[in-house]
């Protein structure tokens, strides 16, 4: 099993590594960099892709040659046979990096030897740099693993020496299709992806108040919070909200900053976050009147979330108990959405509700939350009411309101919610949290 982290905050990164799925390779897009060195100490990836326009890139390379024995390519808009040296890696690939090159890294490095730049650029298969006039490939190429065959497949030479002229004939796009149907049919081609963990978007939604939605919102970005992680507070209320109160937050800034100056969205985003040192996670929180929320609509959250996705590997968002535009807009932009619930057929039912407007393709967990054996209701119930399967089921934990306002948010085996969350989040989110 092969390993690869690309770092890069173009989000079309996120888009590439979910069209490529196979157990061959563990696919890591990170685009926070300040994520990047627990998740290669962790991992120990096999190659490392890394955009040169990152702040920081060049001191984090330094840091990668020195702890980790990843082959390092750094992505370049302008790739220069000599950069390698500079930075001293394996290769030099061109920014932003189309699908066909990366299944060319992965299948098979020999294409990127940093001695032999040039000729890279000429052999890479990537069918989005053919130019006019080229041979589209050799055949010692084509006879390679490029295609993924097992058995080598003898192709006529006139047809491998056959030049084409884009322009005149057809596109690029049509191209690629032709020639890698051609490929799957002439060898018996086994379409394959790669395993991935990408980005995640996380709401967390319940249908009604005091089910433990905000504890699960807290306790989760402080579990996550190597990968980088943004907690949104969409909880509207008049006064400082749930979130403000437990991490002990100051009244500024707020979501108003970001609200009110959308002709600068990036400077608006900076503003309004807050870092949070003692947990090691980014707090937006929401505005401290329903006169300034107001102004938060449908298009201005997905500025939002579109600038967070650039910047974070987990965006956690905390939802109310309401399901107005707002709220399922944002369960429309997530990736996984956590429906929690007590032991209680009342709001089960109107959990169900909102169940059904989500799109199948999401990926749906019941977390039951303050189970009690007392209660006449069992998770079982629950799970067939609604037609879900439980992701989890966490006792009542009658000291975790005490230990929050304290300020401890504890994972160890001694505290009821922290311990069973964490053991939760392992198995749903395919995460390897470790040591918390």
């Amino acid at each position: 099993m092969k390993k690869v982290v690309i770092i890069d905050s173009d989000f079309n990164i996120q888009n590439l590594a979910r069209k490529l799925s196979n157990k061959d390779f563990d696919i890591f897009p990170i685009a926070n960099i300040n994520a990047t060195k627990s998740i290669i100490k962790k991992y120990e990836p096999n190659y490392v892709l890394l955009n040169e326009e990152l702040e920081g890139s060049y001191k984090l390379t330094k840091w990668i040659r020195r702890k980790s024995k990843a082959n390092l390519f750094i992505l370049s808009k302008k790739p220069d046979q000599n950069e390698h040296k500079k930075w001293k890696c394996k290769g030099i690939l061109e920014h932003p990096i189309t699908e066909e090159s990366l299944k060319n890294l992965l299948l098979s490095e020999s294409h990127f030897l940093k001695d032999d730049y040039k000729k890279q650029l000429e052999d890479i298969h990537s069918f989005e740099k053919i130019k006019i006039k080229k041979s589209v490939i050799s055949q010692d190429d084509y006879n390679s693993k490029f295609w993924g065959q097992e058995k080598r497949s003898r192709i006529d030479k006139k047809f491998l020496k056959r030049e084409f002229n884009f322009k005149d004939r057809f596109s690029n796009r049509d191209l690629k299709k032709d020639l890698f149907n051609m490929g799957k049919k002439d060898l018996n081609y086994k379409e394959t992806g790669y395993k991935i963990l990408v980005q995640n978007v996380i709401s967390i939604y319940s249908a009604q108040g005091g089910v433990g939605r905000t504890s699960t919102a807290i306790h989760l970005a402080k579990l996550l919070n190597k990968l980088g992680v943004l907690l949104i507070d969409l909880n509207f209320a008049e006064g400082p909200s749930d979130i403000s109160l437990y991490l002990q937050l100051p009244k500024l800034p707020h979501l108003s900053k970001f609200i009110s100056n959308q002709d600068s969205p990036q400077k608006a985003f900076n503003d309004t976050i807050i870092h949070v040192k003692k947990h090691n996670f980014d707090v937006i929180q929401t505005p401290p009147t329903l006169r300034q929320s107001d102004q938060f609509d449908v298009t201005t959250l997905n500025n939002l979330i579109e600038i967070a996705k650039r910047r974070y590997g987990i965006i956690i968002a905390d939802l109310p108990d309401n399901y107005d535009d707002i709220t399922l807009e944002m369960l429309n932009l997530s990736s996984s959405v956590i429906l929690m619930v007590t032991l209680e057929l009342g709001a089960a039912a109107r959990l169900k509700e909102i169940y059904h407007l989500l799109d199948p393709k999401q990926k749906i967990f019941l977390l039951i939350n303050k189970y009690s054996k007392k209660s006449s209701v069992t998770p079982r119930d629950i799970s067939e009411y609604l037609d879900l399967p439980i992701a989890g089921v966490i006792e009542d934990d009658p000291g975790l309101l005490r230990r929050m306002e304290k300020g401890n948010l504890s994972f160890d085996d001694n505290t009821i919610f922290g311990s069973a969350l964490k053991e939760i989040a392992e198995k749903i989110l395919d995460y390897n949290l470790g040591q918390t």
